[in-house]
């Protein structure tokens, strides 16, 4: 990896050499040799760490929620209005149901007295599905009015608001993605290269035992949990991410096509099912598609 990094530092050098960018490129690279170590080291202990902390707190109270239903009394035969029959007032069918609680019902489902508790999980879980399956505009109401002007702010500065405009207004949608072509997918250029190869629908790290040599892995986002499995599949595709996401970097990395970002690849793409990756141009082509370059007719078939 190391030499890996140093032959691409190698190759923009000499791109810049003999020009006033030289320079400028210099120290940006030191600064982030420096300091990128940060960014891993900041996810870790200000998101991860602290994540994993409240889910363990949060299952602790749904393993005690069930030991206090088991001390309870039992509901009658047939039961309360959405309580289980004959079963214990209160009761969890799993102890990570208890993400389903709102804090204020924490108390009283660990003292017993909530007994419709299982009906509020039930349909909580139900609403939850529904939204996962019924996803909204990605924006609601009225248009965002344009970004403000760069023009007052230190040079520096102006080039990182400037940066992140950029990428704003580069980002896809899925009424763009839809009206530009059925069978295609656009999204960010992440990583390039093209690679065609049967879609493997990854939505968390345990199941990566189905990903095949060859594979393209589809999925909503990667962390570092996900770098293990870049090695062994042909081409990456995305929901969320940027240019500068874990999944894209990380792709460029492992020398991967990828394409980020495109809003609703989990949605269009059926597991198993043949598309292209074109990481140069940001497209996914949903089905087999030729191998050249021009082929603008879309998927073959």
């Amino acid at each position: 990896m190391d030499a890996a990094r140093e032959r691409i530092l190698e190759e923009a050098r000499e791109r810049l050499a003999g020009t006033p960018l030289l320079e400028e490129f210099q120290e940006l690279a030191h600064w982030c040799e420096r300091a990128y170590g940060n960014r891993d080291e900041n996810g870790f202990y200000t998101v991860a760490c602290p994540l994993g902390l409240a889910r363990l707190h949060l299952l602790e109270i749904g393993r005690r929620i069930g030991r206090g239903a088991e001390r309870g009394p039992e509901h009658p035969p047939g039961g309360p209005p959405g309580g289980p029959p004959g079963g214990r007032i209160g009761a969890l069918e799993d102890p990570v149901h208890a993400v389903y609680l709102h804090p204020e019902e924490v108390p009283g489902a660990l003292r017993g007295e909530i007994p419709d508790l299982a009906e509020r999980i039930a349909r909580r879980r139900g609403e939850e599905q529904w939204a996962r399956f019924n996803q909204g505009p990605k924006r609601l109401g009225p248009p965002e009015p344009p970004l403000p002007d760069t023009a007052p702010f230190p040079a520096p500065l102006r080039k990182i608001f400037d940066i992140l405009a950029w990428f704003m207004e580069v980002e896809p949608t899925e009424e763009a993605a839809h009206a530009a072509h059925p069978h295609r997918l656009t999204g960010r250029a992440a990583s390039g290269g093209r690679h065609t190869g049967p879609a493997r629908i990854i939505r968390s790290p345990r199941d990566f035992h189905r990903l095949q040599p060859g594979d393209v892995m589809v999925c909503w986002v990667t962390t570092g949990e996900w770098s293990a499995a870049f090695g062994q599949v042909g081409a990456l595709v995305t929901e969320e991410g940027g240019f500068l996401s874990h999944p894209a970097i990380i792709a460029r990395e492992f020398g991967i096509p990828a394409v980020v970002g495109t809003a609703e690849a989990l949605t269009r793409i059926t597991d198993g099912e043949m598309v292209t990756v074109d990481g140069d141009a940001g497209e996914v082509w949903i089905g087999e598609r030729d191998g050249g370059r021009d082929g603008a007719g879309g998927p073959a078939g």
